[in-house]
């Protein structure tokens, strides 16, 4: 039998500039499953499918080679368990998404995603305002990997954190350098402020 859809899914995936390893992170599968799909070794099933077809913004009879793609009547892809995750992500951090709401291009937080290159955007802006990457959003081993500290951040570091992740990395080393000077001056002041007291000790 001829693979179509695997060849279907290899050009959707390349046309989007997406590598097998975030095609999987979005789909909830393994990287083997989907070169599986590629080679023709295997085929996702009626479900992967439709949801497959949904993320391409294509339908299921061009995911499957029975029909050319039209533009008319394209399935929306469901993302509740990103929605969900980036609502988890939320309550546990000191910033309101609602600063976001606006700028966001899809229904992404109510768990609605009509167009895949707007899904991805809002996946990178998202990341970007809560300072984890995009395979955190989307569920990858970052996500399963990642400790919480969020809950140890006053107000104070929870700002100068993100007004930090928004430099370049010539910035941030130059805030690095800064720091450690300012260190070593509070250092030297504190010890030059205890000789007094060391003095009366003795």
């Amino acid at each position: 039998m001829e693979n179509k859809i695997g060849k279907i899914i290899s050009r959707l995936r390349s046309e989007k500039g997406m590598n097998q390893r975030e095609l999987a992170s979005v789909l909830g599968v393994s990287n083997g499953a989907i070169g599986m799909w590629e080679t023709g070794k295997r085929e996702p099933d009626l479900d992967m499918v439709s949801k497959i077809a949904a993320f391409f913004n294509v339908s299921v009879d061009f995911l499957v080679g029975n029909t050319e793609q039209t533009d008319s009547n394209v399935p929306a892809v469901s993302c509740p368990e990103i929605a969900k995750r980036i609502s988890d992500l939320a309550s546990s951090s000191h910033k309101n998404i609602n600063e976001l709401r606006a700028s966001l291009k899809t229904q992404i937080l109510s768990g609605y995603c009509s167009n895949m290159d707007d899904f991805i955007q809002d996946v990178y802006a998202i990341s970007d305002f809560f300072g984890v990457t995009d395979e955190y959003i989307l569920g990858g081993k970052e996500f399963e990997a990642r400790t919480d500290y969020s809950s140890m951040l006053d107000a104070n570091d929870s700002k100068f954190l993100s007004l930090f992740r928004q430099l370049n990395e010539c910035n941030r080393d130059i805030i690095f350098g800064d720091m450690q000077r300012y260190l070593k001056e509070q250092r030297y002041e504190e010890s030059v402020a205890a000789e007094p007291l060391l003095k009366q000790a003795k």
